[in-house]
């Protein structure tokens, strides 16, 4: 996807969308996501994490507004409603 955090990415994007929703998501209890545990939770390894979490910190900069918006699409998709 040309023009987004995910372009030039070989990570699949349920695991963009797995790691975008843990950095958002306040009520995990996390004061700050790191990338040993992003590693873990998404299966990929440390320096992808690293690379994933540079680039949601950097598109959040840009539009924090866009990120929701495609997490919460996402996220509507895989519920099945619409």
């Amino acid at each position: 996807m040309v023009g987004t955090l995910f372009h030039g990415s070989k990570v699949p994007l349920a695991k963009w969308f797995r790691a975008i929703h843990l950095y958002l998501d306040k009520d995990l209890k996390i004061k700050s996501l790191s990338t040993r545990d992003l590693a873990s939770r998404i299966n990929v390894n440390k320096n992808t994490a690293a690379s994933m979490l540079k680039r949601i910190r950097s598109s959040l900069e840009s539009d924090k507004r866009l990120l929701k918006a495609i997490l919460s699409k996402r996220l509507e998709d895989s519920d099945g409603t619409e």
